[in-house]
């Protein structure tokens, strides 16, 4: 499950036309009825995807939050006794969705599933004259849009000013104050980006999760994400939630916001890895400067890049390499899981990997990029033990060290912008193209500057 921003406060009520509503309530008529607005809320949020995303591991179920439920049920965030499943129950009685709560011990989110047919039939709708609110029917005025755009400055200033001794405090505060007009979609790229699918298999995840970035796209009004950092703590990521502009392809981003360029550090987790876990194979491979994710491709006579790069995290922070896990998470098939498993360089990752974690459970602690120290525990409820956490932790804050100097670059030019941020690369607006070249000289040779003093062989490329 996806791990981002969620607050009470950055839910609002939503806008729909008025034929789409009349018709939704007459298809089910029991959501007209007595203390109706709860449910209308949650249906809306299902059907649009506002304020829900889908799960990783099923696609066709969104995760609903504890905190949505508590919207729309008009409870107060505080209130710590209150559940959501009777809302659900409720909704399950009127409407065809099926639920599975949350399962905390199995690391499983509570997900609500959509009948298919009733997901598609209102999944989009058209242009309209008349917008009302979903939830109470009125006509929707400038004063909702008012509604809307304070619950989102407070997300904002509640998500920012929370996070102050947060490592990444530095990129929340820009990233959070980047203008909502600047990710106004393009409806000819929307329209392009639809032509492309058309010929691929629809069946694909691929497919449907660029169709739902497009349905919100075309929903409302432009937004900007809105980071704040995981509450677990246990990362020095932050997070924009499942914002269509964070969740699209890169290739369909350009499309539909064409200024966006998009820059990002090459094999960084690898590089850290290599260089925190002593990795010489992998440190020579990674400094000569070739692909690592051509060279594993090669070899395993694949042209399946997603899978072998997919495969390679998923070993490197934490997947047991037990015969079939890979295939048992459909990210490779049988056969190639095996050579994959057995490929001189990942058998020495996994080594090393392993060989970390002994150190970590021996030293009773790791250390951040940023000096900071998190204690070892040999239990933690719902995960065991937490070296495998530490370890994500630890190099995850390497990645952030080697990001940050971009910001320092940016703030000195008046010629370019950050307006995405996304772990390892970012999004950039720039307004002249001829000074393009300049500016990717310029964040590249800041981070090369920085991984060259933390001795991690990566660089930062352009992309568009």
């Amino acid at each position: 499950m996806a791990d981002g921003a969620r607050s009470c406060r950055y839910f609002h009520d939503v806008r729909v036309p008025r034929a789409w509503r009349a018709s939704l309530l007459a298809d089910f008529p029991a959501l007209a009825g007595l203390d109706s607005r709860p449910m209308l809320r949650l249906v809306g949020s299902l059907l649009l995807e506002i304020g829900t995303f889908p799960d990783d591991l099923y696609p066709d179920r969104l995760v609903v939050t504890r905190d949505l439920l508590v919207w729309c049920a008009g409870r107060s965030p505080k209130h710590h006794g209150w559940t959501g499943a009777p809302l659900l129950e409720s909704l399950a009685a009127v409407f065809p969705i099926t639920f599975r709560e949350h399962r905390y011990a199995d690391h499983l989110a509570r997900t609500v599933t959509i009948q298919a047919a009733v997901a598609k039939r209102y999944g989009r709708f058209g242009v309209s004259d008349t917008w009302v609110n979903l939830a109470t029917g009125n006509v929707w005025t400038h004063r909702d849009d008012d509604a809307v755009r304070r619950a989102r400055e407070q997300a904002r200033n509640d998500f920012t000013g929370q996070f102050k001794l947060h490592p990444a405090f530095p990129v929340l505060q820009i990233m959070n104050a980047v203008p909502d007009r600047l990710f106004a979609p393009s409806t000819e790229g929307i329209a392009e980006v639809r032509r492309l699918l058309a010929s691929l298999d629809q069946d694909s995840r691929h497919v449907d999760v660029t169709l739902r970035c497009l349905k919100r796209l075309e929903y409302g009004p432009p937004v900007a994400p809105l980071y704040r950092p995981s509450r677990s703590g246990n990362t020095a990521r932050i997070f924009g939630g499942s914002h269509p502009a964070l969740t699209i392809a890169s290739r369909y981003r350009r499309l539909i916001w064409g200024r966006m360029i998009d820059v990002d550090l090459d094999s960084a987790q690898a590089g850290i890895v290599a260089k925190l876990w002593g990795i010489p194979s992998l440190m020579t491979l990674l400094q000569s400067g070739q692909s690592l994710w051509g060279i594993l491709c090669d070899d395993l006579q694949t042209t399946d890049k997603a899978a072998i790069k997919t495969g390679f995290y998923a070993t490197v922070f934490g997947a047991l390499v037990d015969e079939g896990f890979l295939h048992d998470q459909a990210i490779m098939k049988d056969e190639m899981e095996e050579q994959f498993l057995a490929h001189p360089l990942i058998r020495s990752v996994i080594e090393a990997r392993d060989a970390s974690a002994e150190r970590v459970r021996l030293d009773g602690y790791v250390v951040d990029a940023f000096g900071k120290r998190k204690r070892y525990r040999s239990w933690v409820p719902g995960h065991g033990p937490n070296h495998r956490m530490l370890q994500a932790w630890q190099a995850q804050s390497y990645e952030l060290a080697l990001m940050l100097p971009i910001l320092d670059v940016i703030a000195s030019r008046s010629d370019v912008q950050v307006v995405l941020w996304q772990h390892d690369g970012a999004g950039i607006l720039i307004r002249r193209a001829k000074d393009l070249p300049a500016i990717i000289n310029a964040l590249a040779a800041a981070v090369a500057a920085k991984a060259q003093v933390l001795g991690i062989p990566t660089r930062l490329t352009a992309k568009g």
